[in-house]
Order: structure tokens, then C-alpha cells, then sequence
């Protein structure tokens, strides 16, 4: 399992070769943040292929595969905005 946090638009792509080579070694799991966009995005590597679990936004609640036992709170990943 992997996670990336980016600041930069854009860069949370299943396309990218980051997560290309991610799969190339058989991670399984790939959470990828989105630190501007308040996003997160869920992928599991199956037969080679990343399926994508889900999209998260904002504050959501999350429970979600590989730590499908925990809810974890969006907004706690997000910097203050005030």
C-alpha cells in the first residue's frame, strides 16, 4: 500500500508513471490526497490494473479497503483554513 499527498493540481492521476510503477512492483493498494482539492482518491491493483475504490471529498467519514475496521475523517488530512 502506498499513499501520496499532493499540493499540486492535477497530479492524482492512475495514469502517472509514479502509480505505474507502483503497480509494476505489485503494491496493492494506492491512496492518493489531494491536498488543494480536499480529495481523496482509492485504488486496489487487481490482475495489474487499478480499479478505483472510491472518491472521497471535503469532510466525509471514510471506511474504505485495507482499513475498512477504521473511520477516518476527511477533514482532519486538511491544513486549517481559518
Amino acid at each position: 500500500m502506498f499513499c501520496k499527498g499532493v499540493a499540486t493540481p492535477g497530479l492524482n492521476k492512475v495514469g502517472g508513471i509514479m502509480i505505474k510503477a507502483y503497480a509494476r512492483f505489485r503494491v496493492a493498494y494506492a491512496w492518493l490526497i489531494d491536498l488543494q482539492a480536499h480529495t481523496l482518491d482509492v485504488y486496489a491493483l487487481e490482475a495489474g490494473i487499478w480499479r478505483e475504490l472510491g472518491r472521497f471529498a471535503g469532510a466525509a467519514p471514510v471506511c474504505v479497503e485495507l482499513f475498512n475496521a477504521v473511520t477516518i475523517q476527511l477533514d482532519d488530512l486538511w491544513a486549517p483554513t481559518a
